[in-house]
């Protein structure tokens, strides 16, 4: 039986090689190679030879110890980064907040013109520093494994409405067509819909950011077939008349701190965390992304991703629980917390 299964692992092969360990503890390698074939070509007998391999075995024990340790140690700095940024989320965001709120309160006080110009500045580098925290916390939370679905009721369509509105005094500034289309069935769904805001603000920013003056951005969403009961599959593609990306880039687009031209080449400035950011959520949420780019004539992203849908009892409620009109708020006291 041990002739046949060496003859049979010895076919198409001039030899074998096999290592094991002796009780002893020592290591020997043992090579096999045919001796004799029958008529049809078939090993009958086969040589043997063993040498005794010991120290070149421990040193390759050794190197792979030493690499798993390496291993460990990188992967605990990296949980212990992830861990740090994740918790200090909240002093970070209270002072950078409390900048951009006196800020603010500032400008109505202020009548120079070189002030307010100076004012002005602070605000927009508070504002994109802000981003650069936001998008480090954001990737912190993915690495560090604190991410959870949020789900509650939405309709399709609010969300774009809401970052479109974030960012229509940008887009009005640089004379930018922003242009919605909802084209869906099943329009009432349970999502989380924070990280569909994260995904769609990241997206609808740099469509904003890399398009020119006097260009366009198209947020198309639509509903698909599905075959998966009780849930919609919607798909959301955001495009561009922008400066687009090289079919060389692409394939990289998603990784960490990757930008085609830094903030020096571009002027424009990032942290090339945002793509990365958009992926993670977007696979978290059991979706997909893809991107359609060229040099010079923009870019498309598309993200499909499945929703539970909101059946007429659950929306009812919850349109019923949202009428202001409906809670008593006699008799109850309110704690306001503001940052300025």
């Amino acid at each position: 039986m041990v002739t046949q299964t060496i003859a049979k692992r010895l076919e198409g092969k001039n030899s074998l090689f096999h290592s094991c360990e002796r009780t002893d503890g020592t290591w020997i390698l043992s090579m096999i190679v045919p001796q004799k074939y029958d008529e049809n070509g078939r090993v009958v007998s086969v040589l043997l030879a063993n040498r005794d391999f010991t120290e070149e075995k421990k040193r390759e024990l050794e190197q792979e110890e030493a690499l798993r340790q390496e291993k460990i140690k990188a992967e605990k700095a990296n949980e212990a980064k992830s861990i740090f940024l994740f918790n200090m989320s909240h002093d970070i965001h209270t002072p950078m907040n409390a900048i951009l709120g006196y800020s603010q309160l500032m400008k109505k006080e202020l009548t120079n013109p070189k002030l307010v110009h100076y004012q002005e500045m602070i605000e927009q580098s508070s504002q994109l520093l802000l981003s650069i925290i936001n998008n480090v916390l954001d990737m912190a939370r993915v690495e560090s494994g604190k991410m959870e679905l949020d789900e509650n009721y939405e309709v399709v369509g609010n969300i774009t409405q809401l970052v479109c509105g974030a960012f229509a005094a940008e887009a009005s500034r640089k004379n930018i067509e922003l242009n919605k289309i909802v084209n869906v069935e099943h329009k009432h769904i349970i999502t989380d819909s924070t990280k569909m805001q994260e995904i769609l603000s990241n997206l609808i920013s740099n469509a904003i950011k890399y398009t020119s003056a006097g260009g366009k951005v198209t947020i198309d969403t639509r509903e698909i077939p599905y075959d998966k009961e009780g849930y919609t599959l919607i798909q959301i593609k955001v495009s561009d008349t922008g400066i687009g990306m090289s079919e060389e880039f692409l394939p990289s687009l998603f990784e960490l701190f990757t930008r085609e031209r830094n903030t020096t080449l571009s002027k424009i400035p990032g942290t090339g965390l945002g793509m990365a950011i958009v992926k993670n959520l977007v696979d978290f949420m059991n979706g997909s992304i893809e991107v359609e780019s060229e040099l010079g004539k923009g870019s498309t992203f598309t993200i499909t991703i499945p929703h539970k849908i909101a059946y007429k009892d659950y929306t009812n409620r919850n349109i019923e629980s949202s009428n202001e009109f409906d809670i008593d708020f006699k008799g109850k006291k309110i704690l306001l917390a503001e940052d300025n």
